[in-house]
């Protein structure tokens, strides 16, 4: 019996609340995703880290497998993503500090906490809608996927109420200065 129909009738039985067969998967994949996630980020500790998150995203998200496909496609997908955004994290964190050790000059303090105030003012005025987008997309990082489920939506939605919600935001911040 070929791998892959193997993977599809444990897959789907996982689909069906079978999840203690989740175990199938991590023993069939864990030593290749921890070697692709060290690729990525370059550190075997955090790749550790990463892997534990890769397969709680797949097993939490299980039922958007569709079976015919190719399941090592669609968990390297996970695991790539899960190393971008902690890339991505790792910038921002980096950027951040680099800001806080290069403004101790005390009117750039102010003027960020000015700032932080107008977005935040700004966030309240927006619809409500459009402020849970942007807080899940930007404060929390997650992906139009996972925006769409929550707020049970279609992820076409979620872009375009994004795409309003930036351009609100824009407005009513050059309407505060």
């Amino acid at each position: 019996m070929p791998k892959r129909i193997v993977n599809d009738y444990l897959i789907a039985q996982i689909q069906e609340g079978y999840t203690s067969n989740f175990h199938w998967v991590v023993e069939e994949f864990e030593d290749k995703i921890l070697r692709h996630l060290t690729k990525m980020v370059k550190d075997t500790e955090v790749a550790k880290d990463l892997k534990q998150d890769v397969f709680e995203k797949a097993l939490a998200n299980i039922n958007l497998y569709k079976i015919g496909m190719s399941f090592k496609t669609w968990i390297y997908k996970i695991a790539t993503n899960v190393a971008i955004d902690y890339l991505r994290n790792k910038v921002v964190r980096n950027s951040i500090e680099k800001d806080e050790i290069d403004n101790n000059d005390p009117s750039a303090i102010l003027e960020k906490s000015e700032n932080s105030i107008t977005i935040t003012e700004a966030l309240s005025k927006l619809k409500p809608i459009y402020r849970d987008i942007i807080k899940y997309r930007y404060y929390e990082d997650m992906s139009y996927e996972d925006i769409a489920k929550i707020l049970s939506i279609p992820i076409g939605t979620v872009k375009a109420y994004l795409y309003r919600a930036k351009k609100a935001l824009i407005t009513i911040i050059r309407n505060q200065l």
